[in-house]
């Protein structure tokens, strides 16, 4: 991932923005100290989101299905 001081679409291949400084975005909701239990899954989501749900268009995102690539088992 790319970490620059821009919103750019450029890693989501258009489909959405993201934020300027998207690392930093993603580490956020987890800077706090007292994060335990369904607080820290809640607040890695919202650091997941940053990516997997750029638009902020899906209550649910799925990382398996995002991007380019092709799962094989």
């Amino acid at each position: 991932m790319g970490n620059f001081p821009y919103p750019s679409s450029y890693l989501l291949h258009g489909d959405a923005m993201l934020p300027a400084w998207p690392v930093r975005a993603a580490c956020a909701p987890l800077l706090s100290k007292d994060l335990r239990g369904d607080a820290l899954i809640k607040a890695a989501g919202r650091g997941l989101g940053v990516y997997y749900n750029a638009s902020a268009d899906k209550k649910v995102h799925d990382q398996l299905t995002r991007g380019r690539c092709s799962l094989s088992y």
